[in-house]
């Protein structure tokens, strides 16, 4: 059966983990090959607050497994996942093969999570529109007198 490259993001309850963030994600990588997954790169992303509860939690941690399986275990290992108390959600991307080399890089890079705490302005505004199109424009008609 043909491999496929997937990334899952994992939403963790901290409170049921029991600040064993190790034995949390060893699970996870156990569920993964299991089912005939193989690892990539595995990682935390962050600790978030969600934009609306979901089972009663209003922060999680953010963590993505980058992987290799066969299309038919994607539906076990969410099967497994549900008896995780650990999980409260889990989403599972299947990339295209053009993009996985690139998306693996950026996974295995160890700066990728220092990105996201970039304070700084950049130098300059990228999104200010050119200073042509900011000018009002004014009706043929309209004359200064």
């Amino acid at each position: 059966m043909a491999m496929r490259f997937y990334e899952g993001m994992f939403l963790l309850d901290t409170g049921k983990m029991a600040g064993d963030l190790n034995k949390a994600a060893e699970t996870l990588v156990q569920i993964v090959t299991k089912h005939g997954g193989e690892i990539i790169v595995h990682r935390v992303w962050d600790e978030r607050r969600l934009a609306y509860p979901v089972k009663k939690q209003r922060k999680a941690l953010y963590y993505l497994i980058s992987f290799k399986a066969p299309g038919s275990a994607v539906t076990p290992i969410e099967a497994d996942l549900k008896l995780q108390e650990f999980v409260i959600r889990s989403m599972f991307l299947a990339i295209d093969p053009k993009l996985a080399d690139s998306m693996i890089a950026v996974a295995r890079d160890p700066n990728a999570v220092a990105l996201q705490t970039v304070t700084e302005p950049p130098d300059e505004d990228l999104f200010d529109p050119a200073p042509d199109r900011n000018r009002r424009r004014r009706p043929a008609d309209v004359r200064e007198g």
